[in-house]
């Protein structure tokens, strides 16, 4: 008998019988023996026994490699796994913790701690330390061309089918090692921010053509709206937006917080980076405004109110609020756009992605751009009546469905 500690199932699948796993030296059905409390939510225990009957066989073994920069890469992965069929057996391989995915899923996966990039190494929540990146990444990148052959085994003992990367680069080389078929889904890469930072520093020629080799061994990108143009993948499917749409709790929260209803709602989100210098004293003069936010803030008044993930499942305070305070990424961009909340934002430097994020917030209409000196002052009164003047458009939530379908019929290939 052999226990599969990596394996987790909500209690959505406690029924399902007959699951298949590729233990390495023959498949197994997996029986639930027996359930616990694990991070707050039903997680089952899973022992495997060698099938003798009744086997169930996964059609399809997928590979998920995701990069540990930030939350949003992680987000709209578990997004689009989450739309896979339910007999798709996913393996995510990333430094991204194991509970992320276990609060954002409820299908079962299986999970890898490793990590085979860096993105970019932040002072802050918008400062880049770009020789920093530059010098890490080179390093990873000659640990990666070290593990090369192992992970290629790894990817033949564990049968997969096909790699989707967000928006790893090795994973494409592996994948094209493997001989199997590879997937980007993504909105920029790590090619196009380096090359930028490679004009202030010399000496990364070779770091910046390895990366591009690896980006266009790829057999199809995704193109995630909204997104650079990617020129040098050899396929390119444009895909709608990828996002969470949540359920207006704004009742919940005005009465959970002691709110006045006829008071304004902002979201405060600076990313896991922060700003920690910020006078965030200043919120208490916007008196006709509540403030929420994941973060403790230095000196933050009364209308400032700390919430808990936890507690509370983020889309929905997006949905529910009158607007969102924050650095522009993908994550918060689309998901403001599904849930038709308007958008206060600040420049970033020295971040290729956003160019196209800007281009589509102004398409979208519902955004007010602050001067990275109005942000960080918190001058944000103006834009902050303004943005809670705009109706946004209705955006669909249908992208990670439309990439879900996409790989699926692309691995089937």
């Amino acid at each position: 008998m052999k226990r599969c500690k990596c394996v987790r199932f909500s209690a959505d699948w406690s029924a399902r019988r007959g699951l298949v796993f590729n233990t390495g030296d023959h498949k197994c059905r997996a029986n639930i023996v027996y359930a616990s409390l694990f991070y707050n939510s039903n997680v089952f225990s899973v022992e495997l026994e060698p099938a003798l009957s009744e086997t169930y066989f996964y059609p399809m073994n997928i590979a998920w490699y995701i990069t540990g920069h930030g939350y949003g890469h992680a987000i709209r992965s578990a997004t689009i796994a989450q739309n896979l069929s339910p007999d798709v057996r996913i393996t995510f391989v990333t430094p991204v913790e194991e509970r992320f995915f276990m609060d954002e899923l409820t299908r079962p996966f299986m999970y890898r701690c490793k990590r085979f990039d860096c993105g970019c190494l932040q002072r802050d929540g918008v400062t880049v330390d770009v020789a920093a990146t530059l010098a890490l990444y080179d390093d990873i990148a000659h640990e990666n061309r070290l593990c090369l052959a192992d992970e290629i085994d790894w990817c033949r003992s564990a049968d997969i089918d096909g790699i989707v990367s967000d928006v790893v680069p090795f994973a494409f080389e592996v994948a094209k090692g493997a001989a199997i078929p590879s997937v980007a889904a993504t909105n920029f890469t790590w090619y196009d921010v380096y090359r930028e930072y490679a004009g202030f520093y010399s000496g990364f020629d070779e770091l910046l053509a390895g990366l591009r080799r690896q980006y266009e061994q790829a057999s199809l990108l995704l193109r995630l709206y909204p997104a650079l143009p990617m020129e040098y993948f050899p396929v390119r499917i444009g895909s709608p937006v990828v996002g969470r749409r949540g359920n207006p709790l704004r009742r919940e929260i005005e009465d959970g917080f002691g709110i006045d209803p006829q008071k304004k709602i902002a979201l405060i989100y600076a990313g896991n980076f922060g700003l920690g210098s910020a006078p965030w004293e200043r919120l208490e003069s916007m008196g006709s405004w509540e403030f929420f936010g994941l973060y403790d803030l230095a000196g933050a008044p009364r209308n400032y109110h700390l919430i808990s993930k936890n507690h509370w499942y983020y889309p929905d305070l997006i949905a529910s609020s009158d607007c969102v305070v924050a650095k522009p990424g993908y994550g918060v961009v689309s998901e403001c756009m599904i849930n038709r909340t308007s958008l206060v934002y600040l420049p970033r430097e020295n971040f290729a992605e956003y160019r196209a994020l800007e281009e589509g917030i102004e398409t979208w209409g519902a955004g007010v751009r602050l001067s990275a000196e109005e942000f960080t002052a918190l001058d944000w009164t103006e834009a902050l009546d303004s943005a809670a003047g705009i109706s946004p458009p209705i955006v669909s939530d249908d992208g990670a469905k439309f990439c879900a379908g996409t790989i699926e019929q692309h691995f089937k290939h």
